[in-house]
This record gives structure tokens, sequence and C-alpha cells, in this order.
């Protein structure tokens, strides 16, 4: 995993962490192919944030994420966007964010955005569940509820502390607004039926202000809300399948992302 940062205080991405989930296009120039990668929002315990900040995970076969791991500190690379992907509704009571690996930055964004940026009338309450491979991809979280505190094991240094020590922070700071729990597989704890069924059941809200994220690498959507597809050229969301699918849930709007 690694960082690569720009400015986020110029337009249009000032306009962007006010009104919902969004990404940038990274671009590999000697392949002619590009990525969306979501930004994480800018720091809390700082006056200022001079970077556009990503949580990147090196893969094996990724082209563009080899290519900007491999980069030198400072390099230039080209970006497109913003690209708005859903806009956050300001009547949203309730909220779920089922995450996989990377996919902790869309949940963090709406965190940042309803949490941080909207009227305290505004806030929803918003679950977010991380599910991880291994300890050190989240190393020092501490889940929200205490019967699914995972161990702290010693850990190497790891990126992702810096998003769990932001995330903790988060959680201080909007404490009767925000839950993180975190699974580890390695750990035996798994997202699951059960544990869904238990976020969403403490949801009091109406259909139009209950929203549900799934968002991880493509696996990880497809079991837990069925596969997107391609129409038009574009990426929409497709059925709802999986797990979700199963479930049979009522009230809820879903969101691949």
């Amino acid at each position: 995993m690694g960082h690569r940062g720009f400015s986020p205080d110029i337009e249009p991405y000032a306009d962007s962490w006010k009104q919902g989930t969004w990404s940038v296009e990274f671009k590999q120039p000697q392949l002619h192919i590009a990525r969306s990668y979501t930004p994480l929002p800018p720091k809390l315990d700082m006056q200022s944030s001079p970077d556009l900040r990503f949580l990147i995970r090196r893969e094996k076969n990724g082209e563009v994420s080899n290519y900007l791991a491999n980069l030198p500190p400072n390099a230039i690379i080209e970006i497109r966007g913003p690209q708005a992907e859903v806009d956050l509704p300001t009547d949203a009571t309730d909220i779920v964010f089922l995450a996989g690996g990377t996919g902790i930055a869309p949940a963090m964004q709406v965190a940042y955005t309803l949490l941080e940026k909207r009227t305290e009338g505004q806030k929803p309450k918003i679950h977010i569940i991380w599910a991880n491979r291994r300890r050190a991809d989240c190393v020092g979280g501490l889940s929200s509820s205490p019967s699914r505190t995972a161990s702290e094991r010693k850990s190497t240094p790891h990126l992702a502390e810096g998003v769990v020590r932001e995330l903790q922070l988060m959680r201080t700071r909007h404490p009767e607004h925000l839950s993180v729990d975190y699974l580890v597989d390695e750990e035996r704890t798994f997202l699951d039926q059960k544990m869904i069924s238990a976020s969403t059941r403490r949801a009091a809200g109406d259909m139009s202000s209950k929203l549900l994220f799934v968002s991880g690498p493509e696996g990880f959507v497809s079991f837990f809300a069925g596969p997107k597809r391609w129409e038009d050229g574009q990426e929409k969301q497709g059925e709802l399948g999986g797990v979700l699918g199963q479930m049979g849930l009522k009230g809820w709007q879903v969101w691949k992302m």
C-alpha cells in the first residue's frame, strides 16, 4: 500500500469533499491504462491538508498500482477527475458500510463528509465494518463492539496504522454517530450475514434515509452484493445479488462502490 499526494485545496476538490463519494483516475502512460482511486479525507488533526492522499494496495499483476509504487518521490503523474460517484443525501439517518481492504477509503470519505461537513442535525449514525486478511492491514484497530475486538498482537509498522489512527480520531470526535468494527481473517473474525443483520436491525429510519455501501475488491463486492455490470461503456450498479440479495433487505438503498 502507498500514498501519493496532490493539493486538495483548489477547485474542484474542495466542493467534492462536501458532496459525497468521488474518485480520480491515475494513468499509466506507457500502457495507456487508467484506474480509479478514492482519496482519503484530509487529516483531522491538522489545520489544513497540503496533500490529496491515497491508500493503494500494490497488486502482483496490477499495471497501475505497480507503476505508482515504483515512482520516485516528487514524480509528476497524470490524473483525471474528480469523478462524482454517490451524492450523499442530507436526510440520511443510518448508514452501514461494508469495507474490504482498501475499500475503507470510500467509507472514510462518507464519514468525513457527513460528520465533518454537515451540520449537527444532518449527521446520521454510521457503522463501518472493515474486513481485512491480516492484522497488519488494520494494526491498532479496536472495535466499537467489545465482542468483536480483535487481539492486539505485535506487528511490524504498516502504512494502514495511519488510517486506523484517523478512524479512531473520528470516532472520538463523533462518539454518538460513528462506530467501527475491525475483522481479520487470520484471527477468524469474519463478515457474515448474521453481523450484517445485526447492523441493519439497529437502524430506525425510513427507506429514503437508510444507505448500505459495499466497497472493496471486485470479488468482495460481488460476494456480498452481486457484480456490477457494463452498459453503454459505463460501469453500472447491476442487480442486487450475493449475500445481501439473499437476505431480502427491506428499507435499505444499496450502493456498490
